[in-house]
């Protein structure tokens, strides 16, 4: 969901309230102008208001507190009080819902004892609100885009102004005028478009089908190089290096170069730093240190579904990984049709799923999949599942009950909520800051959001067969754009 959000001295700011009381300082002979800074992010199906803004010729010093009040209708949703200290904090209201209109209040004092700054409380209620609704625009899909009211001039005791965002568009019901939000749009990061080989800057570098991909907490980029066998690194400047990676197939453990890949595809990288890696034509799971230092965490290249500890377990083409806090590894392993977990040490169990693949939901091995490609993990230890062959996006629970979170068996590239949306192969997942599922649709060269109800839509488009994602703490996601050779960033 895309809520509308805002931040400080709501008082004097997107309320207009930026005329005096009789008692207090006299403001400049101009007009006060008013620069409100807000963001526009997706949270999900319950939102969250972050409000900030500044104002001249007031000052902070003018003010001892003000108390924010959000309403819906007549009701009071909740009240906050914002000391002179914090003024220049956001304030964070949460459990906005969807489709609904909201006013928020401000009352700014000018001492503890309660004397209002701003004419009195019953001026204040009529005069110093700003209304919003928080409306879903399918047709705009919004990262962080900064929504600026520069320059707007409030004279003596305006009308607080109306903000309803809605149709990509946020229109100021109080002037009229209408500002469009940049859509999200996704650019270059790295690799030229040629099919190859090459480290270097930008699109100095190189990929040849470039698969899986994830991001450490320092904004590096891990890219799975699956035809030259190979794991590159992108700093957050866009340089590119080879982390492992010898270029022959092979499944030697090693540091960088000594190591070698079979067609390595998902990645996953843990609070520490290390890297795993769904070594799919070897069938194993390996995994890198921060210094490039590749051992095999658990598998064999011998083909098979078997559980058991380290090399005795077998798996058959794993795709895609994820790891949690504890350094669980859960892996989509493709063609036995299973959701498998590998623990700190080595040792593998099926957590869902059959040999036999079709689409059911169940608990355990009662469930079923056709081709899982790949896993991701939200805040709370559920586990989602890209069912590839069946076109769905699929939800484990941490009891290990599968439901279906969206999509269905009948292929399609519709936006909707739940089974309505369709999906043609999708090939990864990751989970963003605010409880969104990014999903690379690679039939559909798009990049689809689903939040936490199941209510999907379409980010960009225009990829061709992305086949990676991932999702920073700042919400940036970054696509392998797989047949365009290229690593891109959206937002």
């Amino acid at each position: 969901m895309k809520l509308r959000t805002l931040s400080l001295a709501l008082a004097l700011a997107l309320l207009g309230c930026n005329s005096p009381a009789p008692n207090a300082p006299a403001p400049a002979a101009s007009a006060a102008t008013v620069t409100a800074y807000g963001y526009l992010r997706p949270t999900g199906q319950d939102g969250r208001l972050l409000y900030m803004a500044s104002v001249t010729p007031w000052t902070t010093a003018d003010i001892n507190h003000v108390v924010l009040t959000l309403r819906n209708g007549d009701s009071t949703v909740t009240t906050t009080t914002v000391t002179q200290a914090d003024l220049a904090r956001r304030v964070s209201f949460s459990n906005l819902k969807q489709n609904t209109s909201y006013t928020l209040l401000a009352q700014a004092y000018k001492d503890a004892s309660g004397t209002v700054e701003i004419d009195d409380a019953q001026s204040v209620a009529a005069d110093c609100t700003t209304s919003f609704s928080t409306t879903r625009n399918p047709n705009v899909a919004i990262g962080n885009i900064v929504l600026r009211l520069a320059d707007k001039t409030y004279s003596g005791t305006t009308e607080g102004a109306s903000l309803v965002v809605t149709n990509g568009q946020v229109v100021d019901t109080e002037s009229g005028e209408a500002s469009a939000l940049a859509p999200w749009q996704a650019t270059v990061l790295a690799g030229s478009g040629a099919f190859g080989y090459a480290d270097g800057s930008g699109s100095d570098a190189v990929f040849a089908i470039p698969d899986g991909i994830a991001v450490d907490a320092s904004g590096n980029v891990y890219v799975a190089d699956s035809f030259y066998n190979r794991i590159r690194k992108i700093s957050p400047e866009g340089v590119v290096t080879t982390l492992a990676g010898s270029g022959e197939a092979g499944s030697a453990d090693g540091t960088g170069s000594e190591a070698s890949f079979f067609i390595p595809r998902g990645l996953a990288v843990d609070t520490s730093g290390n890297v795993y890696v769904a070594d799919t034509y070897n069938n194993e799971i390996r995994k890198i240190t921060s210094d490039g230092v590749v051992t095999t965490l658990a598998g064999s290249t011998t083909a098979g579904t078997v559980d058991g500890n380290g090399s005795e377990a077998r798996f058959n083409a794993p795709s895609g990984v994820a790891v949690d806090a504890n350094g669980n590894v859960y892996v989509a392993d493709q063609s036995s049709c299973e959701i498998r977990k590998i623990s700190p040490t080595g040792d593998v169990t099926t957590l869902a799923g059959s040999t036999t693949p079709g689409s059911a939901d169940g608990n355990g091995t009662d469930a079923r999949f056709n081709y899982p490609a790949d896993v991701a993990l939200d805040a709370n230890g559920n586990l989602y599942v890209a069912d590839q062959n069946n076109d769905e996006i699929r939800k484990i629970s941490r009891t290990g009950d599968v439901t279906t979170l969206a999509g269905s068996t009948t292929a399609g590239s519709a936006d909707g909520n739940g089974s309505e949306a369709g999906f043609l192969t999708p090939n990864s997942l990751a989970m963003d800051p605010y409880g969104n599922l990014i999903v690379a649709d690679g039939g559909n060269g798009a990049i689809r959001e689903i939040t936490a109800a199941g209510v999907v839509t379409t980010l960009g488009s225009g990829f061709a067969s992305p086949q990676g994602v991932a999702v920073d703490g700042n919400g940036v996601v970054y696509i392998a754009d797989t047949n365009n050779e290229q690593i891109k960033k959206g937002h």
